[in-house]
């Protein structure tokens, strides 16, 4: 008798602990609904995580689909510039994590881009590993999405509507992550999040790969921005200082081999 209670008030803490970290760990973003992060970029909170979208020549491309199946954020951005989703020319996946991939249940006739060899994740065929990223994930089933998708080498640059797109390897989140550097913007998507107002990298209750990313993050540095969106935290315009000082904490055993 003893045992048995000793045993269910152990799964009892154990349970109320992980309710704790879920909630901790899911909680909605921190900052405005909206933010003009640069001009021609506007962050779009979802929920869970921020969406960009980026003002082109004929339309809007978006980075990251958001934590919100029925994309509500997004599609009154859309309103806001008296567009539609058919005004969408790309949806740019930065790394295909339930924070970034749900608004594609409403926004399936875009094309998307993203890291080749991710393509699964992004269709919802495989899930994250990070335990609380994949709890939430499947507690937000996803249908069929219907996206044309289009594979993504690292290093690749574009022109989409008149944005200029570059695509930087940064695995870890996800094993084919990229980040996006346009309009003078570092776009992160989950690699990075904040702590006391500094650049750090997210929890592994939420990713994949952490330990990776304190190494591949450094790909960054020889791009020039000004600002870092990331998915997690409301986009700093102090951003490559931020970047700077985030890179010099890493140990030199933790640093990428110089070229």
């Amino acid at each position: 008798m003893r045992w048995g209670v000793f045993a269910l008030a152990t799964l009892t803490a154990l349970i109320v602990a992980g309710l704790g970290v879920m909630a901790t760990q899911l909680r909605d973003v921190d900052g405005p609904a909206r933010v003009e992060v640069a001009p021609g970029v506007v962050a779009v909170a979802t929920g869970k995580s921020y969406a960009y979208l980026l003002r082109g020549d004929t339309g809007v491309v978006l980075i990251d689909a958001g934590s919100d199946s029925s994309a509500a954020g997004i599609l009154a951005e859309l309103a806001r510039e008296r567009r539609s989703v058919a005004d969408i020319r790309a949806i740019f996946i930065t790394s295909p994590h339930p924070f970034t991939v749900a608004g594609l249940d409403a926004l399936r006739d875009a094309p998307v881009f993203l890291g080749a060899g991710d393509e699964d994740l992004v269709r919802g065929s495989r899930s994250v590993r990070a335990p609380v990223a994949r709890l939430w994930g499947r507690m937000h089933t996803h249908g069929k999405r219907g996206n044309l998708l289009q594979p993504l080498l690292p290093g690749a640059r574009m022109v989409v509507d008149g944005i200029g797109i570059e695509a930087i390897a940064t695995p870890g989140v996800s094993d084919h992550g990229l980040s996006y550097v346009a309009r003078d913007t570092a776009f992160v998507g989950p690699a990075f999040a904040t702590h006391d107002g500094k650049l750090t990298t997210p929890s592994f209750w939420l990713v994949d790969h952490r330990e990776q990313l304190r190494m591949t993050l450094q790909r960054l540095g020889g791009h020039g921005f000004a600002a870092v969106a990331g998915a997690t935290f409301t986009p700093r315009g102090d951003g490559h200082a931020l970047y700077l000082a985030w890179e010099s904490s890493i140990v030199e055993s933790e640093r990428l081999p110089k070229p």
